[in-house]
């Protein structure tokens, strides 16, 4: 598959006495593939060790891909946060939480692209009361 990257297009009359002649012409200038965009895909959380029932937490996340979709941020209570990324070739940011009980969660950062299909990562916070 090729995506264009440059395209003219330009429209010429030409008065030939009398008469007039209509040319048309397209130029593409350059394409590149879907292989050629952004890096391979990765996705790495950054989170605290622990937290307190009640405290607002918050998980960092960076992502790489070529054409990425979004990523979800799973915090192992049942609760997720999702953030879209619409064709980005790199996403970054930090998704907050707060658990109402103690324990140990696993949080599960999840990035989806186009090229490059899904990948996941892990933190665990110990929640305590």
């Amino acid at each position: 598959m090729c995506t264009l990257l440059n395209v003219m297009c330009s429209v010429h009359i030409i008065r030939l006495g009398p008469r007039s002649a209509l040319l048309f012409g397209l130029t593409v200038a350059a394409c590149w593939s879907d292989d050629d965009l952004g890096t391979p895909l990765a996705i790495e959380l950054a989170g605290p060790d622990e937290g307190r029932v009640g405290e607002e937490l918050s998980v960092r996340y960076e992502v790489n891909g070529r054409q990425l979709v979004g990523i979800i941020v799973a915090w192992g209570d049942g609760v997720a946060d999702s953030v879209r990324a619409r064709g980005a070739q790199t996403a970054s940011g930090s998704v907050h939480h707060t658990y109402t009980d103690s324990g140990r969660f696993t949080v599960t950062g999840t990035a989806e692209d186009v090229v490059e299909g899904v990948v996941e990562d892990r933190v665990e916070i110990d929640i305590l009361p």
